[in-house]
Order: structure tokens, then C-alpha cells, then sequence
């Protein structure tokens, strides 16, 4: 039984290629949006761009 439910849960896992990172604000908190090269808080308005984002999101 357990191995049945091992191969349904590993036919739902995402390949590694797929998974998107989710950039939380370090201001308020919410999900941040990702746009060509800037990432924007959607609740407050802090903005990073991609030199940034190597600084405080590695």
C-alpha cells in the first residue's frame, strides 16, 4: 500500500526545471512579482532588480 502511494506522489512532484522561485519582501512580507529583469512587491511597492537580486536573494 505504501508503495502505491509513493508512486502517486512522486507522478505529482515538479521536475526541478519547472519550480519557480518565490522572492518574499523584506519589507511587508507578501509575494513578490517577477518582471523581465525587476521583482516588485505587489502590496507595498519595494522593487529589486537583477543586480539586487544577486545580493539578498543567493
Amino acid at each position: 500500500m505504501e508503495e502505491k502511494n509513493k508512486t502517486e506522489n512522486e507522478k505529482h512532484k515538479e521536475p526541478d526545471v519547472l519550480k519557480k522561485h518565490v522572492f518574499m519582501c523584506d519589507r511587508c512580507g507578501f509575494e513578490m512579482i517577477e518582471k523581465n529583469c525587476k521583482v516588485v512587491c505587489k502590496n507595498c511597492g519595494n522593487r529589486f532588480d537583477c543586480s539586487d537580486l544577486n545580493i539578498y536573494f543567493d
